[in-house]
């Protein structure tokens, strides 16, 4: 079945003019060079003209290669930058690979190239690189030169003279010659043709595979869309020699002697010298670089161009393949999709850009570096104050200047988040962070003051009895005991916070005194028994508090009491893991060390007190 789309020519405005940017290559002699093909390697675009390769970044000339630096050929065909960032260059005298500056060649010979006539180069998603040339195709998988021809692929590959190859993520390979199209899947060949599929011509020049299975074809009698089965032609007036799809799925096609045509949506525009867009009608190669930017080459040199109207779409896409590579712990291209979106000029209130921001912070976490985590950090507050993330942002930054012992620095952000949120229910936790940060200073002053704030401010919080401590403390140095006897007794009277107790126990009964918890991370000393032990777990119930240790059992301790009772008889061994208390009170234990039969149980309901060993 076969489909024509009827072009429809669209009128190019002084706007989309001014979006072109073009930059003439020229000799030593100032004379203009035909510009033959494209690659890119991260910021630099490295070009193949007549006279050689030429590499640009930021559209200046950073290097430039002949052959007198080492090429075969001032004849460049292709150009390839493969996953190791080896270059491969398509001459009319052979192939060479540059790799760290220095150049190996690849001439004809029965095991590797049946032509010195190189025409293109491809690397698929496994790494393999595909050459072809005017006698056959070549496939290289390290050290593994395979050829292929009519003969050996029983005459399906249409010709051996080979334009162009594609493929997409797990698709086949496409190859473009002058008498057909083919496919490779595994070992699987196919070929299609205007005589079997419809398509507008034999005479193919360029193919581009997307993922979802379609192809785009340019040929010298128009442009075609192939699935495999139905094929729609485009603009079949027009000798077409390059064609790539950008990243917001629009086809963009060059010509021979016409220009440059986007197809979109149905509708065909075309762009020309005459309009002012072009450098000139005679284009060779149009490409898509990694940030979105179309790449058009002619005989005069090369103009790129990015679709500003577009420019939602364009924000969306670079933060997703930014976090792409964020998910695969990639940095270094993360930042570069995440800084190419703050150095674009996107419209005021792009969402995007703020997320950029964060995400670059984010990474400079990841690589330790936090001077420019915070730096970035500031600029979104500082840029986007009402983002509903500022809060947390200016938070973070207030945190991560404490974690570095940056006191007055730290101090800083979290008085401005108090400051600014003076209702947030974060507030607890500031206030909290701020005496802290006075208590490690050794300020008693100042941390018991933000204490008493969170204090007045948060009368019913659940540390509440212990900042109530800190308080008469800290006070207590500066007065005596008797003046903060008060609240040292209403905490032992009241409080059921199990390090507040240790702390007041003097108050409750001064006989039993031991040093029960050392701030619930150094373990206990139980000085009753043989040796100290560290805990493993501790259970709260009612005033009983049970403690799975590591060298005595369980602990039961008594509040009420300050009492200890140890029980580990039955135990195989000392270490508990964890301690539980189920519905009817019996108590059961785990045990560390224990691959198998590490479960025990003690009916302590029943003022059983020897440990059950659990089937």
């Amino acid at each position: 079945m076969i489909f024509r789309a009827i072009a429809c020519f669209v009128l190019i405005s002084v706007g989309v003019r001014s979006q072109w940017a073009k930059t003439e290559i020229k000799n030593a002699n100032g004379d203009s060079r035909l510009v033959t093909a494209i690659a890119f390697e991260d910021s630099l675009v490295w070009f193949g003209t007549d006279e050689g390769l030429r590499v640009y970044q930021n559209d200046v000339l950073k290097n430039s290669y002949t052959k007198n630096e080492g090429l075969l050929s001032n004849r460049v065909n292709a150009i390839l930058v493969d996953k190791q960032k080896r270059k491969w260059i398509a001459t009319d005298e052979g192939l060479s690979m540059m790799d760290g500056g220095k150049f190996k060649h690849f001439q004809k010979n029965n095991e590797t190239l049946m032509s010195n006539d190189i025409y293109t180069l491809h690397c698929d998603d496994d790494g393999q690189i595909w050459v072809g040339t005017r006698k056959g195709l070549v496939r290289i998988n390290g050290e593994r030169w395979s050829i292929f021809d009519r003969k050996n692929t029983n005459e399906i590959l249409p010709s051996t003279y080979i334009r162009a190859i594609h493929s997409s993520w797990k698709g086949p390979v496409w190859i473009a010659t002058d008498d057909g199209l083919a496919s490779l899947a595994g070992k699987t060949w196919k070929s299609f043709t205007k005589k079997t599929n419809n398509l507008p011509s034999d005479d193919i020049y360029d193919v581009y595979a997307l993922p979802d299975g379609i192809v785009w074809l340019a040929t010298s009698r128009g442009v075609a869309k192939f699935d495999g089965k139905a094929c729609v032609s485009y603009l079949q007036d027009f000798p077409f020699r390059s064609v790539t799809v950008d990243i917001f799925g629009v086809t963009w096609a060059v010509t021979k002697d016409d220009g440059l045509f986007k197809i979109e949506g149905g509708t065909t525009t075309g762009y020309t010298q005459k309009d002012g867009v072009l450098l000139s009608n005679e284009c060779t190669a149009v490409e898509t670089d990694p940030f979105g930017n179309l790449f058009v080459a002619s005989k005069l040199g090369y103009q790129h161009f990015l679709d500003e109207s577009k420019s939602a779409l364009y924000a969306s896409w670079l933060l997703a393949r930014g976090d792409e590579f964020s998910l695969t712990s990639d940095w270094t291209n993360s930042k570069k999709y995440f800084q190419t979106l703050l150095n674009r000029n996107f419209p005021t209130g792009t969402p995007e850009v703020a997320s950029a921001l964060l995400r670059l912070a984010d990474v400079g976490k990841k690589e330790e570096q936090l001077m420019l985590a915070l730096d970035l950090e500031k600029q979104f507050i500082a840029r986007y104050p009402q983002d509903e993330r500022a809060k947390l942002v200016l938070l973070g930054i207030a945190d991560t200047y404490a974690s570095m012992n940056k006191m007055t620095d730290a101090q800083q952000f979290y008085q401005q988040f108090l400051d600014k949120y003076p209702e947030d229910p974060l507030v607890q936790n500031v206030l909290l962070s701020i005496a802290k940060l006075f208590e490690k200073d050794n300020d008693t002053f100042g941390a018991s003051r933000y204490y008493q704030k969170l204090n007045n401010k948060f009368p019913t919080h659940a540390r509440l009895d212990e900042f109530r401590y800190k308080i008469a403390a800290m006070e207590e140095k500066e007065k005596t005991r008797d003046a903060v006897a008060p609240v040292y007794k209403d905490l032992a009277t009241n409080s059921k916070d199990l390090e507040t107790l240790y702390r007041v126990s003097d108050f409750y009964d001064a006989i039993h005194r031991t040093d029960i918890l050392n701030d619930l991370k150094g373990g206990v000393e139980w000085k009753t028994y043989s040796s100290p032990s560290a805990i493993n777990n501790i259970l709260v119930d009612g005033d009983n508090v049970w403690v799975a240790t590591q060298n005595n059992g369980v602990i039961k301790w008594d509040i009420k009491l300050n009492a200890f009772t140890g029980y580990a008889d039955g135990l195989k061994n000392s270490n508990t893991k964890r301690v539980y208390i189920d519905a009817d009170k019996d108590v059961w234990a785990m045990l560390n060390g224990l691959p198998n039969n590490n479960l025990f149980n003690m009916n302590y309901s029943k003022n059983k007190t020897k440990w059950l060993l659990q089937p």
